[in-house]
């Protein structure tokens, strides 16, 4: 358990935690100059299971709407991936709010389309995450296996 997440969590700072955005940024063990979303998201998941998961739902919904109000869209996936992967594993679900998540990732994606249209990591970040994520897919209009 990170006692500095937790802390955060706490005091009502669990969309600043989760977006990772100034004070509250934690530095990826491999990517050093990105935010760990897999550590915010696991000790998010942990905060839940001990009696808070309505609160952890409203914070990770806050804060991908956060990225994605902000533009950071590909934080807001890697965000999604962290939830999604780290759920995968515990089936620790959370309330989230699939539908408005899908929405706002919908229309994030028709503002990014150009960046997407040039951006083949960022495109198969969206691909691998919708894979995963079906309410995002179906948002996105993306039938994976057309692509095959």
């Amino acid at each position: 358990m990170n006692s500095q997440f937790q802390s955060w969590f706490s005091e009502g700072k669990a969309i600043d935690a989760l977006c990772g955005l100034g004070s509250f940024f934690m530095p990826d063990v491999t990517y050093r100059e990105e935010h760990d979303y897999v550590l915010a998201v696991g000790e998010l998941l942990e905060w839940a299971s001990d009696g808070h998961r309505e609160d952890a739902a409203e914070a990770f919904d806050g804060a991908t709407k956060r990225l994605l109000d902000m533009g950071h869209f590909e934080d807001a996936l890697r965000l999604l991936r962290s939830y999604v992967v780290l759920t995968m594993e515990t089936r620790a679900l959370l309330p989230i709010n699939e539908s408005l998540l899908a929405s706002s990732f919908n229309q994030a994606a028709r503002e990014a389309a150009e960046r997407l249209s040039q951006d083949e990591k960022l495109r198969n970040l969206l691909l691998s995450v919708s894979g995963d994520f079906p309410p995002l897919k179906r948002a996105i209009g993306l039938n994976l296996n057309e692509l095959k």
